[in-house]
């Protein structure tokens, strides 16, 4: 899995090959996504485990460890 995070853009892709399923996906955000310190969240990645899970139930992708 790749996720770059950078200027209000966030992707994710990924490729599970039991399934030979591939997602791969690109998110713009709006300004008001980002906090007062210019920080903002990978929305990319929360669409990406939602499709992953729809695609492949029964291997969806890790939740997350936060």
């Amino acid at each position: 899995m790749q996720n770059p995070l950078l200027s209000g853009y966030s992707a994710t892709e990924a490729y599970l090959p039991s399934k030979k399923a591939a997602i791969g996906m690109a998110v713009t955000s709006e300004p008001a996504a980002f906090n007062e310190n210019g920080n903002y969240p990978n929305a990319s990645d929360t669409v990406f485990r939602a499709i992953g899970a729809y695609v492949a139930p029964s291997d969806p992708p890790p939740t997350s460890s936060k």
